[in-house]
């Protein structure tokens, strides 16, 4: 029976675990995670996060008047004061934390205009990808080959920020620039609507689980 490997992490000295948990049979194995610092072997396929396509991409996205947060940020609290930073930089933010049920958590995605996902330029999270499926414009990491997996394109479907580490808890924010960035496309209805619009086209064509499933099929041999 044809099978596939998931690996989420691609992290540098796991390979061998993941040849063996293959049985050395040469099943292809997709990784999640791949880019600086992850592992890159030619061998292993690039396999992106993913929406559910009945939560996120056929539910109603609000429209730009609709939306009264600039920018949310819906992760943990980073270590270095973040949330405190988010607020400090942009005057209609939202940071609720993590929000329980993934319901709720759409709706309150449909409540901002950005949001911004960063992490160690290796990977496009799948917390980013929900919230562009949401119509928020959502600003990424320098995740150039992370988003050349996804077929995003820097100023259509995505904006970029620089994300810098906190020396003290390690964990990674944007930039002082992004909260420029952020202001200035929460100013631009033209341009959120343009880009938001790009974003949730491409997230229901090519970034649902059932697209990942046909994927996984296709280097399988097997029809759906």
């Amino acid at each position: 029976c044809p099978f596939a490997y998931v690996w989420r992490e691609g992290n540098p000295g796991e390979s061998t675990r993941v040849i063996a948990a293959t049985g050395n049979y040469g099943c292809p194995v997709f990784v999640c995670m791949q880019g600086p610092h992850k592992i890159a072997e030619q061998s292993f396929i690039p396999f992106p996060f993913a929406v559910d396509r009945e939560l996120f991409c056929d539910a109603p996205a609000p429209v730009f008047e609709d939306r009264i947060y600039d920018v949310i940020y819906s992760g943990r609290e980073r270590g270095d004061g973040g949330n405190a930073r988010i607020h400090q930089n942009v005057q209609r933010a939202h940071t609720p934390g993590y929000v329980k049920g993934y319901a709720a958590y759409r709706d309150i995605l449909g409540l901002s205009k950005t949001t911004f996902t960063v992490d160690s330029a290796t990977y496009v999270g799948s917390r980013g990808l929900e919230a562009a499926a949401m119509g928020c414009v959502t600003l990424l990491d320098r995740a150039d080959g992370a988003i050349g997996w996804i077929g995003f394109e820097w100023g259509v479907e995505a904006l970029r920020c620089e994300p810098t580490k906190c020396p003290r808890s390690g964990e990674w924010m944007p930039d002082a620039g992004a909260f420029g960035t952020i202001r200035d496309v929460c100013a631009d209805k033209e341009r959120w609507t343009r880009i938001s619009a790009a974003a949730r086209k491409k997230i229901a064509a090519e970034h649902t689980y059932e697209a990942r499933a046909k994927r996984i099929a296709a280097v399988c041999g097997v029809k759906l």
